[in-house]
């Protein structure tokens, strides 16, 4: 069997993980980032919490934190499509389309990808490739 979640916890998400989630998506973004933080001592490597914690450090605007979150995803799962394309959308709002541009060909056969395709085309142009 291929193994697809890489987790050194429990199986299911732990309860401070749902509740990180649900004081996202009240926009509490404190509350939610204490509770998702407790839950990575459970699942330290859930694509999904760290995501999630990714996606509070954004909404706080604390991007550094932001990007190594999704970094840490990607190591984890290199073909991770939508943690990529969140991070290259980061790196472009930075204007660092390099960096962009790096990210985004980490995909596997993004060539083959329309969107990723063409974002890396774009960035290209930018980069003057």
């Amino acid at each position: 069997a291929t193994t697809i979640w890489k987790s050194n916890g429990p199986v299911i998400n732990p309860p401070e993980h749902l509740i990180g989630l649900a004081y996202l998506n009240l926009g509490n973004n404190s509350k939610a980032l204490d509770a998702l933080k407790k839950a990575e001592n459970y699942t330290p490597n859930s694509a999904r919490l760290l995501s999630s914690i990714a996606q509070t450090y954004y909404n706080m605007g604390q991007m550094e934190e932001s990007k190594s979150y999704l970094n840490r995803v990607i190591d984890l799962f290199p073909s991770h499509r939508e943690v990529i394309l969140g991070l290259t959308r980061i790196y472009m709002l930075e204007g660092a389309y390099s960096e962009a541009y790096n990210t985004i060909v980490k995909y596997p056969n993004w060539q083959n990808d329309p969107e990723i395709l063409n974002i890396a085309n774009s960035l290209e142009e930018e980069l003057g490739k």
